[in-house]
């Protein structure tokens, strides 16, 4: 290889450099700059609401670090102002709070305090009451009792009273019946002397026509064929002894009749004397028991009387007793109204202040909800910039491991190419190549330099974006301390409900 070759040679390897350091120049101010507009989008965003500020010294220096420390003050202004808001409603809230404690314990306790007294007293003088009436209650209902008992008792008595003279009146139509079956008994009987000798006489008669028959049957037994010679005077023989057969058997009845109701008077003058005894006996126990219902009734009206008494004693001495409690029972109802009406008061301004601060809340809610689909959409661009980044990086890193293994080859030919020089060219000419390995060194340390302020951009980059991702976390902590803050006033707003209703 002559020396036209060679410096050839190095010609084109420095300016194979010189396009590799310009094409990473290019490729990093690329990338600069698209870091440097989504940087600034995001800045532009985040400014808009207020919450979220991006540092970035390192890309941006003197001027961006005091765009940022605006962003910063601006923030730390908008949280104090979050602060204070906060703040003043909590101490409203307290305000509040303390407002209906003090009215409710202090107002209220002592007219509480009085009416619980006044219902102690009150519950003694109706609790003496109320064992009184029991009392009272009782001794009625004993009295009750006795009463219905002795009612039955009459009731009974009544019934069998009303038995007993249906069945004495029964009794008396019978004993008339009797009597005047009697009398005409009586009649008969004074009769009967007449009949036993009309009795007698025909016994007698028929006697005399027996005597008369037989001795007709002996005329005829001595006159023997005269009657049968005769037979008008047999017909009128039998005829007439049929005749005086029919009046005996007549008269046989008749008597047997007479017996039987002289029997059949006999018996009924029995009954008639069992019927008096009884009756006698009914009538005197039905005086024995009416003697002692008219005892028991006086005892019992007495018994009712002196009840009657002292319930009057007692209505008397409990009149103006429950005339102050019921005059006490109207003040308290008027009390526990005016109370009630106060309490209906204090929790419509409760509600009332509850709503307004839940709309506060709702719309402290959507903020939170717009600052967190922020900081999504930024953290989505951010990964977007980092797999860009990233991707650049591996390129980069790429062309600069082929820039290396360039330079490397080339510079192993040039050292291979110097060394056959060195053994060739001349003493005079061995300065131009000492100059010209100068001039290599220079080119290798520029170029060391370059990547070294490519590293230095590279890690400031990192740094950056730690930072980004640093105030990303802040910003979500800070927004998780809102949403804590707002349940908490939550829960203190429900307190406060349930401590006015009760």
């Amino acid at each position: 290889m002559n020396k036209f070759e060679y410096s050839q040679y190095i010609y084109q390897t420095f300016h194979f450099l010189n396009l590799s350091s310009y094409i990473g120049d290019t490729i990093l101010n690329q990338e600069d700059n698209e870091i440097d507009q989504i940087l600034t989008e995001s800045e532009v965003i985040l400014y808009k609401y207020k919450n979220l500020a991006l540092n970035d010294q390192c890309v941006q220096h003197e001027i961006e670090s005091n765009a940022q420390q605006k962003r910063i003050e601006q923030l730390k202004q908008s949280n104090q102002q979050y602060k204070t808001e906060i703040s003043k409603l909590l101490q409203r809230e307290q305000a509040i709070k303390q407002q209906v404690i003090q009215q409710s314990s202090n107002d209220r306790s002592q007219v509480f305090q009085q009416l619980l007294d006044k219902q102690q007293h009150q519950q003694q003088i109706f609790e003496q009451m109320r064992q009184d009436i029991l009392l009272y209650q009782s001794a009625n209902q004993k009295l009750q009792n006795e009463n219905k008992v002795l009612q039955n008792k009459l009731n009974i008595q009544q019934n069998y009273q009303q038995d007993v003279n249906k069945y004495l009146l029964e009794s008396k139509t019978e004993i008339k019946q009797l009597q005047t079956d009697l009398i005409n008994e009586q009649q008969n009987t004074k009769n009967q002397p007449a009949l036993t000798n009309q009795i007698t006489d025909l016994m007698n008669e028929v006697h005399q026509s027996k005597l008369q028959i037989c001795n007709l049957q002996l005329q005829i037994k001595q006159l023997g064929g005269t009657i049968q010679s005769n037979p008008q005077f047999e017909s009128k023989f039998i005829q007439c002894n049929n005749d005086q057969q029919q009046q005996i058997d007549q008269l046989t009845s008749q008597i047997d009749v007479f017996r039987q109701n002289h029997q059949q008077l006999e018996k009924e003058k029995e009954q008639l004397s069992l019927l008096a005894q009884e009756r006698h006996q009914i009538i005197q126990e039905n005086s024995k028991q009416t003697i002692q219902i008219n005892n028991e009734k006086l005892l019992l009206q007495t018994q009712f009387s002196f009840i009657e008494t002292q319930y009057k004693t007692l209505q008397q001495k409990y009149k103006k007793e429950i005339q102050t409690i019921l005059e006490q029972k109207i003040q308290q109802e008027q009390t526990i109204n005016q109370l009630l009406k106060e309490k209906e008061h204090y929790t419509n301004q409760i509600l009332e202040e509850k709503q307004v601060k839940l709309v506060e809340i709702k719309q402290l809610n959507n903020k939170i909800q717009e600052y967190q689909e922020q900081l999504s959409q930024c953290q989505k661009q951010l990964n977007q910039q980092l797999e860009i980044k990233q991707t650049n990086k591996i390129q980069n890193e790429e062309i600069y491991q082929s820039a290396e293994e360039n330079l490397v080859e080339s510079i192993t030919n040039f050292q291979i190419y110097e060394d056959i020089l060195c053994t060739d060219i001349q003493s005079s000419n061995q300065q131009v190549v000492v100059t010209q390995l100068f001039d290599s060194d220079d080119c290798q340390k520029e170029y060391e330099e370059i990547l070294q302020s490519n590293q230095q951009e590279e890690d400031c980059r990192q740094d950056n974006i730690q930072l980004l991702q640093e105030q990303v976390k802040v910003l979500e902590h800070n927004a998780k301390q809102m949403k804590d803050k707002l349940q908490q006033k939550q829960q203190q707003i429900d307190s406060l409900l349930l401590c006015s209703n009760e």
